[in-house]
This record gives C-alpha cells, structure tokens and sequence, in this order.
C-alpha cells in the first residue's frame, strides 16, 4: 500500500498525540507516587526533615518552587540560596511543610506551603 504526503502527516500528528496523551499519562502517575510517598514520609517521621538551598549554577541562586512534582508543573515561587526549607521527602521532591503544627523558616511565604522543590 501506498501513502499520499497528505496521510503521510496525518499518521505522524496521530503519533504525536498519542505520544504526548502517554508521556502525561506517566507524569501523572510519578506525580502520584512522589505524594504518597511524602505522605508516608509525614507518617513516619517526628516532623519536617531541614534542607539548606545550596544551588551553585551560575545564574542561578535559588531552587524552583513548583505546583506539582514535576518539572513541568508551573512555578509558584523561588527560594533563595541558603535558605533553610523544612519538609517531607516524596522521590527526588521536597514537599514544603504547612504551618497547620510543622514548623517553617519565617520566610517562607504562605503561598509555597505544600508545594514542591526538586532536591535530587
């Protein structure tokens, strides 16, 4: 069988979007696994683990603060280099202690409670 250049770009647009519909799919299930796994985490420790910003690229002084976590999740907030940032691991992601009896720095803006922050 043959293919007309017009079908040729319609196969390659229905591969794309079934791509992108796995690649969200699979985001969302890492997005999952690293909330449960800050809530176990919340579960089975005394209180919010301690993290210092220590981000050293050029340019770049300070760590994203995301909605999710996920490094495609929009960006909330940024927390300067050597801050001090309390909260609870979830798979390579820190989720920000609330102020609802976990402790947290001062300047942590209320606003980023509960978010995200990548260490690693």
């Amino acid at each position: 069988a043959t293919e007309s250049a017009g079908s040729s770009g319609a196969v390659v647009a229905a591969e794309a979007v079934a791509t992108a519909g796995a690649n969200a799919a699979t985001a969302a299930a890492t997005v999952g696994k690293c909330r449960r796994a800050a809530d176990n985490a919340a579960l089975a420790l005394a209180g919010p683990l301690a993290y210092r910003v220590a981000r050293n690229d050029p340019g770049k002084a300070f760590a994203c603060v995301r909605e999710q976590p996920d490094a495609k999740a929009r960006l909330v907030g940024r927390a300067p280099r050597g801050e001090l940032l309390r909260g609870f691991p979830g798979i390579r992601w820190l989720r920000l202690a609330t102020a609802g009896g976990e402790s947290r720095e001062a300047g942590l803006s209320a606003e980023l409670e509960g978010r995200w922050v990548f260490i690693g």
